[in-house]
């Protein structure tokens, strides 16, 4: 709503005055206020406006002419965002397409808001699974809200904890039992044992129980080992970790002593 006022129209506070609007078309349009309401702007309503005053059989000359600019509502921006499906406690990286005159406005599940161009979700959750949306400014002029993006939070699993295990020999047929306390389970979830150098010792795996037969992985003395689960492609934190001793068969022979021969003592 546009209006168009004529500048010291208090000298038409009394008088039976009649106003001539000469609008960019080439029509005209009158009023009995010294004022012109445009209600409904286009872009169409942009161009140059003057006015008359008649009273009476006088008309006064053409005012001098004002140029009136009606700036366009920008469109709603198509908004990104990556990765989507996101694992709890990742980034979720929003973007809309760059407009170097344009001012931003998001919004999003559980207050989110942002007035930068290409916001992130740092640590984001499953709560803040939602719609995203982003209205852009330009000239004054604020967009629709638009649709927006729907963004999917898929929870990560519990973070297993492991039962201590038992010393074992390389050299024997012993076998390395890791296990995953029931507490600490998740629902459908697959386990993989790693050692401190992130090398797979065992998984994924349905269960979180595994015997490994095999231990050529393991080096002599301590090993530092530790689990993590997977959920539909999300991984929960790693668990804290245990130490698992692999023994060796010592090299050297036990020796007694030399044989010598003994004889019984006679009084």
């Amino acid at each position: 709503n546009v209006p168009l006022l004529i500048a010291k129209s208090a000298i038409y506070a009394s008088g039976n005055y009649t106003y001539i609007w000469h609008l960019p078309n080439n029509s005209t349009q009158t009023t009995t206020v010294p004022l012109l309401a445009l209600p409904s702007t286009t872009l169409q309503s942009a161009g140059i406006y003057s006015v008359e005053v008649a009273t009476d059989n006088c008309t006064s000359q053409l005012s001098d002419s004002v140029q009136l600019t009606i700036h366009p509502i920008p469109p709603p921006p198509a908004v990104t965002a990556t990765p989507n499906p996101i694992c709890a406690g990742a980034t979720l990286q929003l973007s809309v397409p760059f407009n170097p005159n344009a001012q931003y406005t998001w919004a999003g599940p559980t207050g989110f808001s942002a007035s930068i161009h290409n916001p992130t979700v740092t640590q984001i959750d499953t709560p803040q699974t939602g719609n995203y949306y982003c209205r852009v400014t330009e000239n004054g002029c604020l967009s629709s809200i638009g649709e927006g993006i729907f963004v999917q939070v898929k929870p990560r699993p519990a973070t297993p904890a492991l039962i201590p295990a038992t010393p074992v020999c390389l050299q024997q047929n012993d076998t390395l039992q890791l296990q995953v306390s029931q507490g600490f389970t998740t629902p459908l979830a697959q386990y993989t044992w790693l050692n401190s150098l992130n090398d797979t010792l065992a998984g994924p795996q349905l269960s979180p129980l595994v015997r490994i037969a095999n231990l050529s992985d393991l080096p002599p003395g301590p090993n530092t080992i530790f689990a993590v689960a997977n959920l539909d492609g999300c991984n929960s934190l790693p668990s804290a970790t245990i130490t698992i001793q692999a023994d060796t068969i010592p090299d050297d022979t036990a020796f007694a002593g030399n044989d010598s021969a003994a004889g019984a003592a006679h009084p």
